[in-house]
């Protein structure tokens, strides 16, 4: 199985390069630096103009998750969030909160492992090789796996197509909260299915062969 990445992965990973980081756990200081970004540890967390407010007093795992939702305020938004209607603070923070779990945990980085057979062990694993708190190797994870269901659903529907091999949709993305048989994406899918003979029923019995694999089972042992 290809791992399909997103647009936002796919970014993550030409930053990396950009700044000659390829290992996890990287110290935030020296990424800062090579971003041309400064540091100052206080206690308000702020990131303005290039220059990065962290409180001292957290744990280091969380000052690099909170570096990481900082820095997705700097490179996705412009200006200070004080006076902000608060839906749109909201989505700002929603944005940041989701470029933090893939920055600090980079798709690319995370297909090198070696994932253990158990849910559990694989968020220990993500925790201790990324240098972060075991709730947000969780959150990392579950956004992990849905990819994979998309993945692993976009090959099912494939399977049933008359399309060629070298046929390619839109990218999936499946970052959001919906299940992956409601994401917008694969209801458009579906209804190119349909426009080629697929039936409702058809449909159905493949989300619910897709809903009984152990999806993140069958990726880690390939």
């Amino acid at each position: 199985m290809k791992y399909i990445t997103t647009p936002l992965e796919d970014s993550i990973q030409k930053l990396y390069c950009r700044i000659g980081i390829k290992e996890p756990k990287h110290p935030i200081e020296d990424i800062a630096a090579r971003l041309g970004i400064s540091i100052y540890y206080q206690k308000i967390p702020l990131s303005v103009d290039g220059t990065m407010f962290i409180d001292p007093c957290l744990h280091k795992n969380r000052q690099r998750e909170l570096f990481g939702h900082e820095l997705g305020h700097v490179l996705l938004h412009v200006g200070i969030q004080l006076g902000m209607p608060e839906d749109f603070r909201h989505m700002q923070e929603a944005k940041a909160r989701n470029f933090a779990l893939h920055f600090t945990v980079p798709t690319f980085m995370l297909l090198e492992l070696n994932m253990p057979k158990y849910r559990n062990q694989a968020i220990n694993l993500i925790a201790e090789t990324f240098g972060v708190t075991h709730d947000f190797a969780d959150e990392r994870l579950l956004h992990y796996e849905r990819q994979i269901n998309g993945t692993l659903f976009y090959e099912e529907l494939l399977k049933c197509s008359e399309f060629p091999e070298d046929y390619h949709l839109d990218e999936i993305d499946v970052y959001d909260d919906l299940p992956f048989y409601e994401q917008p994406d694969f209801k458009k899918l579906i209804e190119e299915f349909k426009k080629n003979g697929a039936t409702d029923e058809e449909i159905q019995g493949l989300i619910t062969q897709i809903d009984r694999k152990k999806t993140v089972s069958y990726y880690f042992n390939y």
